[in-house]
């Protein structure tokens, strides 16, 4: 009887285990990857995936975008979690953000490349330190679940740049602000791209943009704007748009900005209008001569006698007379007691005296010989 109770026993205890379950679960790396049956077809899930082993063991295909199919046989006696590492198709590539950063081993002794930088995580995780000149040196983990192109970004470290102009002394704004910081030549710290505005009197306003990638010394010339100062000989003439009647611009000397070309015309009493024109290109400063207008004085002594043009029919006064001579013109004097004489003026001078005496006479151009 005792007999067998054991054997009834040992058998109820195999009858168990053979109908027992193993509760088994399918981890990746990376996650979320499909698991199939072992036909390929049809889809069960994605990993996390918990399976149970009765009896014999269960075959499963493993898949995933981007990387390399896996197949895996669970057994009743497999690990409570069987931990799958999935192969990428292709390597990860290490790219830095400026290019050309070189590569070190994560405790950044010992050089292995250059980004960009390939990289295979088949096995392992693995670990980098990147340097650049002028950046920050950045640690940086390569996973199977990093992108198949990693890019990473270097910040840059601050630098203090000079920053000079032609001509010297304009003042530096950051673009959008109203407040200067400072006069050239200025130093600043530059810690990202940042665009600056130079302005100077008299010059028109330039941009420069500095980075940590700038020189310690960054020199910006400023084109000059085309002021031009305008006199006239004689000063304190007016300056007028040519033909306006309108108040006038200014006196002489006067100073104008000229971007385009203008049409002046200066004028002042007792001298011809004179128009000249100015374009940018234009000296930064003109001297435009004024003619005097040729009024001469004729003047008779004695005086009082009737000046008359050539031929004794129009009379234009009694002396003294003054008249326009622009060119030679020929008069007559006639007074009383005198014999009537032709003459001829220039217009050389401002001033002709004519001495008549008796039956004789004589014209004298004032600082001129006299001539009879």
């Amino acid at each position: 009887m005792k007999n067998g109770s054991v054997s009834a026993f040992a058998l109820l205890i195999i009858s168990l285990l053979a109908c027992s379950c193993a509760p088994i679960t399918i981890r990746t790396a990376p996650g979320k990857a499909d698991v199939y049956k072992h036909d390929g077809t049809t889809r069960l899930g994605t990993t996390p995936y918990y399976t149970s082993i009765i009896k014999r063991g269960k075959a499963f295909v493993i898949r995933k975008d981007g990387y390399e199919e896996n197949k895996v046989t669970i057994y009743a006696d497999s690990p409570r979690y069987v931990d799958i590492r999935l192969p990428r198709i292709e390597p990860t590539v290490l790219g830095s953000q400026p290019p050309g950063a070189t590569v070190y081993e994560a405790d950044g002794e010992r050089l292995i490349g250059k980004t960009p930088f390939m990289t295979d995580v088949t096995e392992s995780d693995q670990s980098y330190k990147l340097k650049l000149h002028g950046f920050y040196d950045q640690d940086v983990q390569v996973t199977l679940e990093s992108p198949s192109s990693m890019v990473v970004p270097m910040n840059p470290r601050p630098i203090n740049v000079t920053l000079n102009s032609t001509p010297a002394g304009a003042e530096v704004y950051k673009t959008g602000d109203r407040i200067p910081l400072g006069r050239t030549p200025l130093k600043t710290e530059v810690s990202a791209q940042t665009m600056y505005e130079l302005k100077a009197d008299k010059y028109y306003p330039a941009a420069v943009v500095l980075s940590t990638q700038s020189g310690t010394e960054t020199n910006v010339s400023l084109q000059r704007m085309p002021y031009i100062t305008i006199n006239s000989l004689p000063e304190g003439a007016e300056l007028y748009l040519e033909g306006s009647r309108e108040k006038s611009l200014g006196t002489t000397p006067i100073t104008r900005l000229i971007e385009s070309p203008v049409f002046f015309e200066l004028r002042k009493t007792g001298y011809d209008a004179e128009p000249f024109t100015l374009s940018a290109d234009s000296p930064s400063s003109v001297t435009v001569e004024l003619k005097e207008i040729p009024y001469v004085t004729i003047k008779s002594r004695p005086a009082g006698a009737r000046l008359y043009r050539k031929g004794g029919v129009e009379l234009i006064g009694e002396t003294p007379v003054k008249e326009l001579i622009r060119q030679p013109k020929e008069f007559e004097l006639h007074l009383e007691g005198y014999v009537p004489k032709c003459f001829e003026i220039s217009g050389k001078d401002r001033e002709v005296t004519v001495d008549m005496q008796g039956s004789e006479t004589v014209m004298t151009e004032h600082r001129q010989p006299v001539l009879k």
